[in-house]
């Protein structure tokens, strides 16, 4: 059947302008490369192919009589072919969107099979004629739709049934926004599908997709700037989606790097020498990026990660970061030395883990010290960093609530016995923790909880009023020693601290707070501070376990504590030991200092102790932690057995 159109192509043209200027912004916007990224720059160019050859298209067909038929094959046979091309790379945007791949469903890029058929009838039509073709009669060339042309709208209709079925298999892994995109992109293309069938003078389909399209690049294609202002580097935000399409999908390998030194030389250096500083580190971690493809990123104020392709590249990333902090920086007029702790990471895909649960492992393992050597560091992240990870989270969230609600803490008591006096009762305050549905924590666990996630000053106020109720119900108690966490100092909290003694009613001098060696030394201005204030009001302190290498009798001497807690460490049963002992606690005793002995657990380690000079014992040859209860019981036996 011949056929004669008068195109209405003004909504194609402007759509094509349009069209064009999403596709060069969007291109030579700076954005990380990821698959959905990819993809999409791919529909971006088959739709303007697309539109591009339909408006030709169209043109050719009207004026078919005085156009070469090879030109109008070629343009038209482009234009089909885009058209079957554009709904399949939709496909592959959802699949790719929702990390679908190949290895885990295979049956899913079934669907490609079709559009490779479809591509097929359009390649072997010029041949065939069946979709649609040129006939010349005498001396005039008319355009014929061919039997099979019903395919291309038939092609479409299965895509976008395929689109809608892929929405609801998925939806779990789409975000509403990404649901909502896809089926307004389904609605309008098939609306001015119908539109164009029933009126084929009137081209809107490259309106619809570009409509579509633009909406697609605001709401999902367009996130918020992932370029860092100071470095250039891809921001945080980049590296989520750079880790969403390959953390699970792929052996994936990074080197990540925590520069120390940035924050203070910001306020030290001015603004301007702070900013050819970050230039040149954004500069050189730049170049490590290999193929033109950019994988460095700034997640932090200090923190930067660099995706490398495989475990070779990764150590040459490394080696050439090493080399580099060696080496002064310039800021402006200026040389700075920086300092880098470097981790290599290598992560498999034998177990499912979230772009937030892998960050938040890197940056654990960045705060711990432990992983870091001048030596290669290498760390494998497996599902017993997740388990680790996981089981973080759900304490810190139950301690959280306990926090609230008073519930799942408590204290027990471990005895100081005075071995002079048996009259004397005094014990240190040890905290607690059972979960109802983690069980009995450990504090090695908890306690690191507390401090890195903030909860110390709660945690301090909640152990001071515990044991202020204790001591008001027990005078018979001296003493309670009360540990402090270093998180305190900062903010003196002496005001806190001590209203919450008075609101009990407790005499200061029944609490002695602990204090250990490495908060000592960290934070002696603040300690210093908030120790004589406390002091004025009657309380007194204690340096916890002296001997564990922190600090030195310096320390002892600078702050004023009036008891000295010696570790077990410094218990060696050797001759050194003993004579190291010896001088330890008859040097206190000169400077006025009590001193209490822990570790106590055997009798000739007591004697031995006692035979030195101590007095003040603390060790589970006498007890171990006790609850409330359990250490009354103590305290009366005690002194009824002496």
């Amino acid at each position: 059947m011949a056929v004669t159109y008068n195109y209405q192509l003004q909504y194609e043209m402007c759509s094509l302008v349009f069209l064009l200027a999403i596709t060069f912004q969007f291109v030579f916007a700076k954005r990380f490369p990821t698959r959905t990224n990819m993809v999409f720059v791919e529909i971006l160019f088959c739709s303007v192919g697309s539109l591009s050859m339909d408006i030709l298209g169209c043109l050719t067909v009207m004026h078919v009589i005085n156009v070469p038929l090879w030109l109008n094959y070629l343009i038209n046979g482009l234009f089909y072919f885009c058209q079957v091309t554009l709904p399949g790379l939709t496909c592959i945007y959802v699949l790719k969107a929702t990390n679908c791949t190949y290895k885990e469903h295979p049956k899913a890029f079934l669907i490609m099979i079709p559009g490779a058929a479809f591509m097929l009838l359009q390649f072997i039509n010029p041949f065939t004629g069946l979709m649609f073709y040129f006939e010349v009669i005498e001396g005039i060339a008319y355009f014929h739709i061919g039997p099979w042309y019903p395919i291309y709208y038939g092609g479409a209709i299965f895509y976008q049934m395929v689109l809608i079925a892929l929405i609801i298999a998925l939806r779990k892994r789409l975000t509403r926004k990404q649901i909502v995109t896809i089926a307004f992109f389904i609605f309008i293309v098939s609306l001015a599908m119908l539109i164009q069938i029933l009126n084929p003078d009137l081209i809107l389909t490259g309106t619809a997709i570009t409509f579509s399209i633009m909406l697609w690049d605001l709401t999902l294609q367009n996130p918020d700037s992932m370029v860092e202002n100071e470095t250039r580097l891809f921001n945080s935000g980049a590296l989520r989606f750079y880790l969403n399409d390959r953390v699970g999908s792929y052996d994936s390998y990074f080197v990540v790097m925590e520069i120390n030194g940035l924050s203070s030389t910001e306020t030290e250096i001015g603004n301007h020498s702070n900013k050819k500083l970050m230039e040149g580190i954004g500069t050189f971690l730049s170049s490590l990026s290999y193929y033109r493809v950019p994988r460095s990123f700034r997640e932090s104020k200090t923190r930067f990660w660099i995706g490398v392709k495989n475990r070779e590249e990764m150590e040459d990333v490394f080696a050439k970061i090493v080399e580099r902090f060696r080496k002064p920086w310039k800021a402006g007029e200026m040389k700075i030395d920086l300092m880098a702790n470097v981790l290599n990471v290598n992560a498999g895909t034998s177990f499912s883990i979230t772009t937030p649960e892998f960050i938040a492992i890197i940056n654990e393992l960045l705060d711990s010290e432990s992983n870091f050597s001048d030596q290669f560091s290498m760390v494998n992240i497996d599902k017993e960093h997740l388990e680790e990870h996981r089981r973080r989270q759900l304490l810190e969230q139950s301690m959280r609530r306990s926090i609230k609600s008073g519930d799942g803490f408590y204290a027990c008591f471990q005895p100081i016995v005075d071995v002079q006096n048996p009259s004397f009762a005094s014990a240190e305050v040890l905290l607690r923790y059972n979960d109802r549905d983690l069980g009995a924590v450990s504090p090695a666990e908890f306690i690191q909880v507390i401090e890195q996630g903030g909860m110390a000053v709660y945690i301090d106020s909640f152990v001071v009023d515990l044991s202020c109720r204790f001591l008001a119900v027990h005078p018979e108690v001296d003493m309670l020693h009360i540990n402090l966490s270093g998180a305190e100092f900062f903010h003196n909290p002496m005001k806190r601290i001590s209203n919450i003694v008075r609101k009990n009613g407790i005499d200061p001098g029944r609490i002695c707070f602990e204090i250990t060696e490495s908060v000592a030394a960290m934070n002696p201005d603040h300690l210093m501070s908030f120790m004589t204030q406390m002091i004025d009001l009657g309380f007194c302190f204690a340096l916890d376990d002296f001997g564990t290498g922190y600090s030195n009798i310096i320390q002892v001497l600078k702050l004023p504590f009036s008891t000295v807690k010696i570790d077990k460490a410094l218990l060696d049963d050797t001759e050194n030991g003993r004579t190291f002992l010896a001088a330890t606690i008859r040097l206190f005793k000169d400077l006025g200092k009590e001193i209490v002995i822990e570790g106590i657990e055997s009798e000739s380690l007591l004697e031995r102790v006692v035979s030195l000079g101590g007095r003040l014992i603390q060790g589970y040859l006498y007890s171990p932690p006790l609850t409330e209860s359990d250490y009354i019981e103590f305290v009366k036996n005690e002194k009824s057995a002496r």
